[in-house]
């Protein structure tokens, strides 16, 4: 049995139900060998349907052996096990799992790298209460800023960013801010390509990159120098010679070498001579009148000036990008000590991390003990794996297959769009060879070699006939037009070898592709009209709107499909991770505009669009309002301020006294009811109501804090529906990778890849001893003069065109049922003769015309229709689902006296006691209180807030700067303290304790706050979580029970341990 098996997994090919399989071969009759299986994926998403389906399987097999699919393959596994033996095992087996879900080790790879990186922390250096950091823009942002404040006082900053502004400046372009520039570098840095360039510069240090940079300028200079003076001696020679345009050789409309020179001297970017002329120049046969000294004089100075200006095209070229890029030695140190002082750790620096130390050590330490424990390895997803993820799990897999235990690899080439992310398809197309080998790799390879098994699965479960044929026959027309035309690369050709599948299913299914017979700008209104019709259609057909999923490239397609289709008099509801944002409700920015106009009156575009939006949402009586013109006429200034004595004739309680004592969730509930608008702002009008929530504990009251994040992040924050909602999914092709739906609509099949190119930058290693500088930060264009850029961008352009295919692939992969794709008729496809474009409108175009699978073909007024199978086939009988999304109202308490706590807290006074309510709200404050920095805050924040009154409040900051005073060790700063975190026991408990404390050694305090008399109950409580923590591998040092009485200032101690 080989031990190293790659699964080749086209679409709907059943990998997830293979890779189970696998998983109960082993674990089934051995169950403690789950601890010892490490099953990794890229998404959580991915991760938990793993673990569901698992947990399915098992329970199907334990309840009924014979109706589960999975036993015919296990009967043949196990030869020697009845039917009945494999039930009882399935059943053992699930509780062991329900006893022991932790040892279930299914997670995403960053899951996996931070548990790594935690466990030996202190190996790695790194502190121990680090926090992981998910967006990288904070951090970015404030590198930027560092940067720019030292242009001042440091003359190395300060050269390099008179450079970058006097360089645009010559491009003649629009500068971009120094603070845009600076971003795009740094967002770069979370390339893999990018840490041996920060290595070096970091070696090297801003002043050696500095240096390298002026005698890179100067050498621009000489080259600049050389070419004109070159020009300048063929002028000679031909005004010696007497000779003029009309004496050199014309082909056609071709320019003559005579003008060629000419224009030259005008501009080095001047038109490139045709392969014609070119020829004839290299021959020194351009003269009508042959003369071969002349010829060969200017022959062998022009065709020299020609390689100087490729060269100098070049140099410039990395001369342009390499000031910002002379900086990173600064920046990464910058970035560096952000993250030291704010214990955060980037996702991104995961495998950075990882692979420093498993190349400084001839023994990879952090896997010892990883190594040991996983027997058996399994990757889903691996198309998408990364160069350097690869090289750091591949330790534990060439531990797996050596000690003769099993490793499987899961993914598919068709399905790359990760690329942008650092994937890389091309370590799976080359196994069991392994990419990017090194000297030290050959033992390793020799091992996968020798137990290398491919394996490809064959059939479609997921889709209909006619939709696995039109795939298979349109990905193959594409992979043979390529062949064809003699464009054939290795890598592409590999990637659709096996593009071909099974239909498993019998039933037709239906394909519709619509050719549109003009641009989308002009058949706009039309086409989002064809969208609704089509999803009505399918509704009265049977299906229901959360069978129905909207494909797209770009976000902005789905964000104007999303707002056409909520705003018809019949709206069809949506749920979109990527285009429902606060930006697309006119409710959220009436709200929001609002908000501002209260707090500042003299932000006069802020006043201009409150009347509009007023004007469009409000349910008022709007009638008190000065008419447009009128408003308009009022002076700049004073416009916010008459807006708002308006408002406030309209019976708005906006007055500074009232509103100073809210916080701004309350001022949201507060303009919401005023303007009547819970009902039409639905939804969207309660997740901003949540977000500020969230926002205003994070960044505090300030109304500067709360509109600056409502500027910068709060527009485009996406608006999180349930994905149980009956509602049309509408989301990128990206993000649907993974999923599949009974209906599918690509609305837009506008995807080119290749255009993106120019658009992009990319990491360059330069020749050092020619150049001396030793990398720059370069775009690619097609059409440069240098022969090296027109090499990387030809091998960057066949990798995007992949990208486009592989786009196209994951997008018509979707459907189970139906398939539709919208595409557009323009120029291009009429100047799409090349059967293998970059572009995939001119890709369908061509296979829809190519006859290829026998469709049926109807005109109308906009479209042509390509049509498969019957549109009317009906479908098994669905039940119907309630529109948990399509939220009518929501009601706000005109008279709240409290803010609503963080945490949800019911309660009747004439129920519950007074004392109870007290303990609740010291609860509330203590858990926000890490040291006696913010007992000052927490304590005004709860006045404000309504939980304590003013008058009580100079009692509270006593009594907490006591408590601090006396018990200082429960109140270390916030760096060593975890509140209210949760643990879940083996039976699936939750527990909570109050206050987790630890210090450098990673040893824990345990500590629990009540108000409330002494029982004994509360220790049994501590030590639970003790016992708890001690099990998952946490040294608790002590654990503690605080008593607090506030009316009678104090506090006693209970040492549980």
């Amino acid at each position: 049995m080989s031990k190293f098996t790659l699964l080749n997994a086209s679409a709907g090919s059943g990998k997830t139900q293979r890779i189970t399989l696998e998983f109960l071969k082993i674990v089934l009759f051995a169950p403690t060998e789950i601890p010892r299986i490490l099953s990794i994926t890229f998404t959580n998403k991915a991760a938990g349907e793993m673990k569901e389906r698992l947990i399915r399987a098992l329970s199907e097999l334990a309840l009924d052996a014979k109706s589960s699919k999975m036993l015919p393959d296990l009967k043949k596994h196990f030869k020697t096990y009845s039917e009945e033996e494999i039930q009882k095992q399935a059943a053992d087996t699930l509780k062991y799992i329900l006893h022991n879900y932790s040892d279930l080790y299914i997670s995403t790879i960053d899951s996996f790298m931070q548990r790594i990186i935690r466990s030996f922390a202190h190996e790695l250096y790194l502190p121990a209460n680090y926090e992981v950091s998910i967006d990288n823009d904070e951090l970015n942002e404030l590198v930027v800023s560092n940067i720019i404040d030292k242009a001042n006082s440091d003359k190395n900053i300060t050269k390099i960013l008179k450079n970058i502004i006097r360089m645009q400046i010559e491009d003649e372009k629009s500068p971009l801010l120094l603070s845009d520039n600076l971003l795009n570098l740094i967002n770069h840095l979370t390339e893999e390509a990018s840490i041996e360039i920060v290595n070096s510069a970091l070696e090297l240090g801003t002043e050696n990159l500095i240096a390298s940079f002026d005698k890179l300028l100067a050498k621009i200079r000489l080259l600049n120098k050389d070419i004109h003076s070159k020009l300048a001696l063929i002028d000679e020679i031909l005004e010696k010679n007497n000779l003029s345009n009309d004496d050199f050789v014309k082909k056609g409309n071709a320019t003559t070498i005579f003008n060629y020179i000419k224009n030259l001297k005008a501009s080095f970017d001047a038109r490139p001579l045709s392969d014609r002329m070119l020829e004839l120049l290299k021959n020194a046969e351009f003269l009508n009148v042959k003369n071969p000294e002349v010829e060969n004089e200017i022959s062998s100075i022009l065709l020299d000036c020609i390689d100087k200006i490729s060269e100098l095209k070049y140099g410039k070229l990395i001369a342009k990008g390499f000031p910002i890029v002379a900086l990173l030695s600064d920046i990464w140190k910058l970035r560096e000590d952000f993250k030291t002082e704010n214990n955060i750790l980037p996702v991104s620096d995961f495998n950075r991390i990882i692979r420093e130390v498993l190349m400084n050590e001839p023994v990879p330490f952090i896997y010892v003990r990883a190594g040991s424990r996983f027997k058996t390895i399994m990757i889903d997803e691996f198309q998408d794996t990364s160069l350097m993820q690869w090289k750091n799990l591949l330790p534990l897999i060439h531990e797996s297959i050596s000690n003769n235990n099993s490793s499987w690899l899961v993914g598919d080439p068709k399905q790359s769009i990760y690329r942008w992310r650092n994937g890389n398809v091309e370590i799976m197309l080359n196994l069991p060879k392994l990419y990017d080998k090194t000297d030290n790799d050959s033992d390793v390879e020799r091992i996968l070699e020798k137990n290398f098994n491919l394996e490809n699965l064959e059939f479609n479960y997921r889709s209909k006939k006619n939709i696995v044929e039109f795939n298979s026959s349109f990905y193959t027309a594409i992979k043979n037009w390529n062949d064809d035309e003699a464009q054939k690369d290795d890598i592409y050709s590999n990637v659709y070898n096996s593009v071909k599948q099974i239909p498993f299913k019998k039933a037709e299914g239906y394909v519709e592709c619509r050719i549109y017979n003009d641009k989308i700008t002009k058949l706009e209104e039309a086409w989002l009209c064809d969208i609704y019709n089509l999803i009505n259609k399918c509704v009265e057909n049977g299906y229901s709107f959360n069978d129905i999923a909207i494909l797209t490239r770009q976000n902005y397609v789905g964000t104007k499909i999303s707002s056409y289709l909520m705003s018809q008099n019949e709206p069809i509801p949506v749920v979109s991770r990527e285009t429902l944002q606060f930006a697309t409700s006119l409710y959220c920015k009436l709200v929001m505009c609002v908000y501002r106009l209260i707090h500042c009156p003299t932000d006069d575009l802020n006043a201009v669009e409150t009347y509009l939006l007023l004007s469009k949402c409000a349910n008022l009586n709007l009638d008190v309002l000065p008419n447009f013109d009128d408003f308009i006429a009022i002076k700049n200034s004073e416009r916010g301020k008459v807006l708002l004595e308006k408002l406030v004739d309209l019976n708005a309680d906006f007055s500074k006294e009232n509103i100073n004592l809210l916080a701004p969730s309350d001022e949201i509930d507060l303009i919401i009811q005023f303007l009547d608008i819970s009902n039409e702002g639905g939804f969207f009008l309660l997740f901003l109501r949540e977000k500020i929530m969230k926002i205003q504990d994070k960044i505090g009251f300030l109304h500067n804090d709360i509109w600056g994040w409502w500027l910068k992040d709060g527009l485009k924050t996406s608006v999180i529906v349930p994905e149980t909602a009956n509602a049309v999914n509408v989301m990128t092709i990206h993000s649907s990778k993974g999923l599949q739906f009974p209906i599918v609509i690509i609305p837009y099949f506008n995807i080119n890849e290749v255009n993106n190119i120019s658009k992009s930058k990319f990491w360059h290693i330069v020749d050092k001893e020619k150049w001396y500088i030793p990398y720059s930060i370069i775009n690619y264009s097609k059409n440069n003069s240098s022969k090296i850029i027109e090499d990387l961008y030809n091998i960057e352009s066949s990798k995007s065109r992949m990208d486009t295919i592989n786009l196209m692939y994951v997008a018509t992969t979707r459907a189970e049922e139906k398939l539709f794709v919208f595409s557009f008729a323009n120029k291009k496809l009429d100047k799409g003769k090349s059967l293998s474009s970059n572009d995939s409108e001119i890709m369908l175009y061509n296979f829809l015309k190519s006859e290829k699978l026998d469709f049926s073909i109807e005109e109308s007024a906009d479209y042509q229709k390509y049509t498969l199978g019957d549109f009317s086939e009906k479908i098994l009988e669905k039940q119907s689902v309630e529109n948990s999304i399509s939220i009518k109202n929501f009601t706000i308490n005109p008279n709240k006296p409290l803010r609503t706590l963080r945490k949800k807290v019911e309660y009747d006074s004439a129920i519950i006691r007074e004392s109870a309510m007290e303990g609740k709200i010291i609860h509330e404050i203590i858990s926000q209180i890490n040291d006696k920095n913010d007992v000052e805050q927490v304590v005004n924040f709860s006045v404000n807030s309504g939980y304590i009154h003013q008058s009580q409040k100079e009692n509270y900051v006593k009594f907490f700067n006591y408590l601090i005073d006396n018990f200082s060790f429960a109140f270390p700063g916030k760096n060593f303290v975890l509140n209210e975190r949760e643990i879940v026991d083996t039976q699936n408990l939750l527990l909570r304790p109050d206050r987790m404390i630890f210090n450098a050694e990673n040893k824990y305090k345990i500590i629990d706050f009540k108000t409330g008399r002494q029982l004994n109950e509360h220790k049994q409580q501590v030590l639970e979580y003790v016992e708890m923590l001690s099990k998952a591998g946490i040294q608790v040092e002590s654990a503690h029970v605080f008593y607090i009485n506030i009316n009678e200032f104090s506090a006693s101690v209970v040492d549980v341990m």
